[in-house]
């Protein structure tokens, strides 16, 4: 939900870029005209626009009551306006999403350069004409695809087996010959997953109870305890000060000088 065209049809075509190396294969539409807000309670997965006329208008869409009823059941609103995102309520999936967000630290890293290019006057990325005429610059666009190549790595995980070999997929499903065609089976790639975390998990449990894991343990407590006497000790704070006699006279020195 946005404020202009632009931005609302490039961030849900954005979206579709997003989901790759899967492709979306549900209902799409860039922009929902008003009086169909009613498909909200549409029983087959969508990703879907709207364009809103003010503050007022953007909280009447987000409390109306086919809204909040389509939360209920899976929907999830990204906030153009605010820049927030809006979690379905969803019972099992909600919590499953938070439980299961983490932030990928090298993409926050580059969701941070991005914003100090959006900072410059002469970004295009301030103004959609001025990016769909000239495009971003050479550092905006490394920084784009870089995000976009994370996020395809992230994505990526899920498909965990059936990229191992070229014909890997082919153990999580059956082909039928009355159709045919290859009938995957959700269950015959998923169980072989579970078996590798259960034992690992059993694994990693056993690990724990070793004196030699322990002795890890106690070993990274040492560190720990080293680096904070290094740094609150007497030695960090005779650094400390040298540091901070040594500065203060330099910047005495050189307000001097501007005042000469």
């Amino acid at each position: 939900v946005g404020e202009t065209s632009e931005e609302v049809t490039a961030c849900t075509t954005a979206l579709l870029e997003l989901l790759d190396p899967y492709k979306w294969a549900s209902a799409f539409m860039p922009l929902l005209p008003r009086d169909m807000l009613d498909f909200v309670s549409s029983p087959v997965p969508f990703i879907a626009g709207m364009i809103v006329e003010g503050k007022q208008h953007l909280h009447s869409i987000i409390h109306d009551h086919g809204v909040k009823d389509a939360m209920l059941c899976g929907l999830s609103i990204v906030n153009l306006v605010s820049g927030k995102l809006i979690v379905t309520r969803e019972q099992g999936t909600s919590d499953m999403l938070r439980r299961s967000f983490q932030t990928i630290p090298e993409l926050s890293l580059y969701q941070k350069r991005l914003e100090e290019y959006c900072k410059s006057p002469s970004s295009n990325l301030r103004s959609f004409p001025a990016f769909f005429k000239n495009g971003a610059s050479r550092k905006e666009s490394l920084t784009l695809r870089k995000i976009k190549l994370l996020i395809k790595k992230h994505m990526s995980q899920f498909t965990m087996g059936l990229t191992d070999k070229p014909d890997a997929w082919q153990q999580c499903g059956e082909f039928n010959e009355a159709t045919g065609t290859f009938d995957f089976s959700p269950d015959k790639f998923i169980q072989p997953l579970k078996d590798r975390m259960i034992f690992q998990i059993q694994f990693q449990e056993m690990m724990a109870h070793t004196q030699l894991f322990v002795g890890y343990v106690e070993e990274l407590q040492v560190a720990h305890e080293k680096r904070n006497d290094l740094l609150t000790g007497p030695v960090a704070k005779f650094v400390a000060q040298w540091v901070e006699l040594h500065w203060h006279a330099k910047y005495c020195k050189y307000s001097r000088g501007l005042m000469d």
